[in-house]
């Protein structure tokens, strides 16, 4: 390692360091400050003056600065807790709340400045302006302001993939962030510095005009008590004046660093050609600024955390976290879902009887079937804990398939029918056919003991029906299906007929579909909108434990290139690895043998398959043992 990377790694981890360990005690000084001044300036006497209403604004905008903006960054940056990259609304309030407040605080710092020039000017009408009415009037309207002039980011901050499984909470890419970058170095690094800078000489002026004038003597009174009662208000307005001149000067420093820091960040956020956010050595994009990378133990939330030279990686962890660890090698699985070791749970980290699976090209996320408990969960990338997607009036959940849409296609092999449930984002739960509409029979109309299913970029439907032997293709709108594959009620093995048919794979490039012939021992490919005669691609001939047989398969996948397939051996407590054109396979996960186990290199009755998007790793549910495992692929 070079003495300039090294450098620089030591600079990443020490501002790792500060955002750890010291957020939390900047956060802490600038409660206790914010609080103090808040009880100092809420005072009877001191409340009703002008200045201390504009401070008191000031300090409470703070508070709420040090709630959105310093905690969510530290939370993110030093712990890699945040939940705004998961959550739309979530994200945008972050990010709304925490410029709305950022500039609050400047702008009443303003304001309290030009009160301070009206109440020290020569002129006795313009001193009339200087009035807790006013101060009200202009903290009103300027909350206004810049509430509506930064509701753009709640339309404009959006939950962005930035890799395959690696979400960020940031503002849209392009124009409308250049904007925002030039608009924060603007507003809050270089117009309200100037503009303090000129009301703060502007009133030292005032104030020394104002030392020279005598104050006139009162009406009411002796000339004596009137000159103390000046002296007395004047004594006030100095210490205000004081404060107000030294929070300024303070934000002022602070400004000027905020402003090179965003300059650099404009400069070196993009390089020349790629466009490509550009950190150092050892470090990572987060957040807006560049982080460093973690080191073995730590905990990680994304795939680019951990110190990739030395061979560390995000990876599931049995305390239902993940931390960065040694790259697993080829063959030895970590639970992703469930317990390690098997256990039940009908919680959020538990599965049970996970069956088929999916995960999403799109943004990476998880989808399990829990057949013995039945209910249908999802998992974020890069976390261990589940959602429940449905769990109400589910039977025998088998599969799941997201599209391009994040329409979620659910189905429940229920007794006496099929029933396909489908979630489409911010719509109600349908099903199809309407629940109590599909029969015990083959009919084309129903969808009777269904089992997997696939959806194409037309929004067309396929299914296997297994109690009916067949595949069904269902278009949009229809009131029938089609039949693509079998003989509705009638099993064979012959080419053009299925037996048990099970889960599904489909590659639209080639338009080509696979199909796990579960009884039949085989895999089955199927040309779209062929005759309905079918290749065996894999196994066939009977069960077996040999590299060329399998043993009611019940899973599969195919890869982008539709070179490779990846097939659950539920029988055989393996997944087998078979290559197009191939006369056997090669096991990359259980046992060779097809002994069943627990074990981090063992399985027991695997169900289905999937790979992640970027095809680097294997997703297998192991059914008898309760949970997911991730094997990585070589």
């Amino acid at each position: 390692m070079s003495s300039e990377s090294s450098f620089i790694a030591s600079l990443s981890i020490a501002q790792t360091s500060l955002y750890k360990y010291g957020g939390p005690i900047l956060m802490a000084l600038g409660i206790v400050s914010c609080t103090l001044s808040l009880n100092v300036f809420t005072k009877k006497n001191l409340r009703k003056n002008s200045c201390s209403i504009y401070l008191i604004a000031y300090n409470t905008s703070n508070l709420l600065l040090i709630f959105t903006s310093i905690l969510v960054t530290t939370l993110a940056t030093g712990y890699f807790i945040d939940p705004g990259s998961y959550n739309l609304i979530i994200c945008r309030i972050r990010y709304y709340t925490m410029y709305l407040f950022d500039v609050l605080g400047p702008s009443y710092l303003l304001l309290a400045s030009i009160d301070r020039i009206l109440l020290t000017s020569s002129n006795a009408r313009i001193r009339q302006r200087s009035t807790c009415r006013s101060a009200h009037v202009c903290i009103i309207i300027m909350t206004l302001f810049w509430a509506l002039a930064h509701s753009h980011s709640l339309v404009f901050t959006n939950i962005l993939q930035i890799a395959p499984g690696v979400v960020l909470c940031y503002f849209q890419p392009g124009i409308y962030l250049t904007l925002v970058s030039y608009y924060s170095l603007i507003i809050k690094g270089i117009l309200f510095p100037l503009l303090m800078l000129g009301t703060g000489f502007w009133t030292v002026r005032n104030v020394r005009n104002v030392s020279r004038i005598k104050p006139a003597p009162a009406l009411t009174t002796t000339g004596a008590t009137a000159i103390r009662s000046t002296l007395s208000v004047r004594s006030k307005d100095r210490q205000l004046i004081k404060i107000l001149l030294i929070d300024t000067a303070v934000y002022i420093i602070f400004s000027i660093m905020v402003s090179v820091a965003l300059m650099y960040q404009q400069i070196n956020q993009y390089q020349p050609q790629t466009s490509t956010c550009q950190c150092p050595p050892f470090t990572y994009w987060n957040n807006g600024m560049c982080m460093t990378q973690l080191f073995q133990g730590q905990l990680c939330s994304n795939a680019y955390v951990c110190r990739t030279d030395l061979n560390l990686s995000c990876q599931p962890s049995c305390d239902f976290t993940y931390r960065c660890s040694a790259s697993p090698t080829a063959g030895i699985g970590l639970t992703v879902a469930g317990f390690c070791n098997g256990s039940t749970d009908a919680g959020t980290l538990g599965v049970m009887g996970p069956w088929g699976i999916y995960v999403s090209p799109f943004d990476g996320i998880l989808y399990v079937t829990n057949y013995d408990v039945p209910r249908f969960q999802s998992f974020l990338p890069f976390s261990r804990i589940g959602s429940t997607i449905l769990s109400n009036g589910l039977s025998a959940p088998e599969d799941i398939f997201v599209d391009s849409s994040h329409n979620i296609y659910m189905t429940d092999l229920t007794t006496g029918q099929g029933i396909m449930y489908i979630q489409r984002p911010g719509m109600n739960l349908t099903s199809f056919p309407a629940i109590g509409q599909s029969d015990s029979s083959c009919s084309l109309t129903g969808l009777y003991g269904i089992t997997g299913v696939v959806v194409d970029q037309f929004n067309n439907i396929y299914a296997t029906l297994s109690r009916c032997f067949i595949i069904v293709k269902w278009v949009p709108n229809s009131t029938a299906g089609i039949l693509v594959v079998g003989n509705p009620g009638y099993y064979g093995t012959d080419s053009n007929t299925l037996d048990w048919p099970h889960f599904m794979s489909l590659d639209e490039v080639r338009g080509a579909l696979y199909v796990a012939d579960s009884t039949n021992n085989r895999i089955q490919k199927f040309i779209i909108g062929g005759n309905g005669t079918g290749i065996t691609v894999a196994g066939g001939g009977g069960s077996g434990v040999g590299l060329n047989k399998l043993d009611g398969p019940s899973g599969v996948w195919v890869t982008r290139n539709g070179q490779t397939l990846y097939i659950a051996d539920s029988n055989n407590n393996r997944v087998m690895r078979w290559n197009l054109g191939d006369t056997q396979g090669s096991v990359v996960a259980g046992s060779a043998s097809g002994v069943a186990g627990s074990t981090n290199t063992l399985l027991s009755n695997p169900g289905d398959v999937a790979l992640n998007p970027t095809e680097t790793y294997l997703y297998v549910s192991d059914y008898n043992n309760n949970r997911v495992q991730r094997f990585v692929l070589q």
